[in-house]
């Protein structure tokens, strides 16, 4: 049935599963009627997360958690590079001009070849959002060869372990785009990862601790941002002229 107005409140014989939410595009507020109660929760809202949404892309959406990403990364990513062998009094500086040269663009993404400073901001960006972060070596660092290709940096999503009787044996890497999978070998994946008590091949993130207080952060946000956008205006109330059943509630 048809909610009808009854001073600034709906009734309605049965409950109206409504919920209001801001047309992104004209900054008006829509009225959303669901078919049932799952519908009207799990619902993404239009402006933001919605209810219930979570923060799906926390560098991009938080800003606290961008900021703690550069905290930690950008000094990393800005020290110098200095070079080592071992020696029978410690380490001895090393002078090589091709290593060097290598170093300072030492990878390449699908954007193409990476200086050293993004290389190691996006190693450790990942590190600290997904848990861990991936080189992949190719056949060029097979062997003895001396020209070599620049190191892979991919997504940790595109890395599955290839594990035999419980242990890792190498990794599946599935670039996408309609590219095959590559099987490589553990030697030519290098991952740099958290300590993970629940999984001793994959690894912990520190923003999996930090998840819960940055979706309600966020939340925090939209909400404060939609009711703004609304002229403070939260929306319809809705009742019944009975009380409510167990099932309803």
């Amino acid at each position: 049935p048809r909610p009808r107005k009854v001073g600034n409140r709906l009734k309605s014989d049965k409950i109206a599963q409504l919920r209001t939410e801001i047309d992104p595009k004209t900054g008006l507020m829509r009225v959303f009627r669901a078919k049932s109660w799952e519908q009207l929760f799990n619902r993404p809202g239009l402006a933001g997360g919605g209810l219930g949404g979570g923060l799906r892309n926390p560098y991009a959406k938080s800003a606290w958690v961008m900021a703690a990403v550069k905290f930690v990364a950008d000094p990393i990513s800005m020290a110098p590079l200095e070079f080592f062998q071992d020696g029978k009094g410690g380490d001895v500086p090393l002078e090589d001009p091709e290593l060097e040269r290598f170093w300072m663009k030492p990878g390449k993404g699908k954007g193409g070849a990476l200086r050293a400073g993004r290389f190691f901001f996006a190693t450790v960006g990942w590190r600290l959002l997904r848990g861990e972060a991936f080189w992949i070596l190719d056949d060029t660092w097979i062997g003895a060869r001396r020209n070599r290709s620049p190191l892979i940096l991919p997504r940790p999503g595109e890395m599955s372990p290839i594990c035999h009787e419980g242990h890792l044996t190498g990794w599946t890497y599935r670039p996408g785009r309609g590219q095959a999978p590559q099987a490589l070998l553990q030697e030519q994946v290098v991952q740099v990862k958290g300590w993970n008590p629940g999984d001793d091949i994959r690894g912990q993130a520190e923003m999996d601790a930090a998840q819960v207080a940055a979706d309600a952060d966020y939340e925090a946000g939209t909400f404060a941002r939609d009711l703004m956008r609304n002229n403070g205006d939260r929306g319809p109330w809705v009742t019944t002229e009975t009380p409510l059943t167990k099932a309803q509630q």
